[in-house]
């Protein structure tokens, strides 16, 4: 029996329903479930465009999207559904209220920041950056990255926009329902009071798949990234490798894979469940020798199971899809 059926059946019928509207057929059968995912096939006016998989997540009752659509006009729709689903959708470029989403990154010493702002579908402006002071770490990137977001708005003469965020501290401490305990938090709440723009603030979930959210986080690691002296300059093609590993296990019937953490920019770090016997195992993507990547365990139950699941993943990216 597939774990979690019933709740996958449910938002994939939502996903439907909400393409429908749209012009823009979703399909899925029996052999597209599996415990944490399902994936539905996109089709208009009879042509196949790509997949969609939806991923559940049980500890946190949330749902991820991932979009592997090939048309550009098609992902965008599908995008908009979903966001549409989870109370993400944007303001049009007629109300004349921008949009911002911001995030922060810590790695490796290293504290970056990241934030997109649109008006509609236009991207106005990408910003990016670190800041010296890393004592804060991530938080310190998640506000820095809304202060320079309505620094823009301001400079740029913004009468309205809506901040959207994954911390909740971000809004709480700029309208005092947080107190601030440190300069950083007092900081940031004195100046957003100051700011000219109207401010409109939306909590979105992170990794939910909204992909201008994952804009902003994919430029704050980037920062954070390219400006460590310590982080391997390589960590971003482990993480890729690490991300698309687990993505394979997930299509297992008997395993389920989570990504961890980035450990000192050296290694991506997942977690491997064999879901017949609940074991678990924790696996890491490292470089070899030659700057070849491989596969690092530490002696656990499930060993010789990762090792077998990260060779038939290897073969099927340099021989097979």
């Amino acid at each position: 029996m597939t774990l979690f059926r019933n709740e996958l059946q449910n938002k994939a019928e939502e996903i439907k329903n909400n393409l429908k509207n749209l012009n823009i057929d979703a399909a899925y059968d029996e052999e597209s479930f599996r415990d944490y995912l399902v994936m539905l096939d996109i089709n208009v006016d009879g042509n196949k465009y790509g997949k969609v998989s939806v991923y559940y997540k049980p500890s946190k009752e949330t749902y991820s999207l991932k979009n592997k659509i090939s048309d550009e006009t098609v992902s965008k729709k599908v995008d908009e559904a979903w966001a549409k689903l989870n109370g993400a959708e944007n303001y049009g470029a007629e109300s004349g209220i921008y949009e911002a989403f911001v995030d922060g990154s810590y790695i490796s010493g290293v504290t970056g920041y990241g934030a997109v702002i649109y008006l509609g579908d236009e991207l106005k402006e990408q910003i990016s950056g670190t800041i010296l002071d890393v004592e804060f770490r991530q938080f310190g990137g998640e506000l820095k990255s809304v202060i320079e977001a309505l620094k823009w708005c301001d400079k740029n003469g913004v009468k309205k926009v809506r901040v959207n965020y994954d911390y909740q501290g971000i809004e709480k401490f700029a309208t005092g329902e947080w107190k601030g305990k440190n300069n950083l938090s007092k900081e940031y709440a004195g100046f957003v009071k100051n700011i000219k723009t109207q401010i409109e603030w939306r909590h979105i979930k992170s990794h939910t798949g909204n992909p201008k959210n994952d804009e902003a986080d994919a430029l704050a690691k980037k920062a954070a990234t390219e400006t460590s002296s310590t982080v391997s300059k390589h960590f971003i093609t482990l993480e890729k490798k690490a991300l698309a590993f687990i993505d394979f296990i997930n299509t297992k019937e008997n395993f389920y894979a989570e990504y961890v953490s980035a450990q000192n920019g050296e290694f991506a770090r997942m977690r491997i469940t064999d879901k017949k016997s609940n074991e678990s195992g924790i696996a890491e993507v490292i470089y070899a020798k030659a700057n070849n990547i491989t596969i690092r365990q530490h002696k656990n139950h499930i060993e010789t199971e990762i090792y077998g699941l990260w060779q038939e993943f290897l073969f099927l990216q340099d021989f097979g899809k």
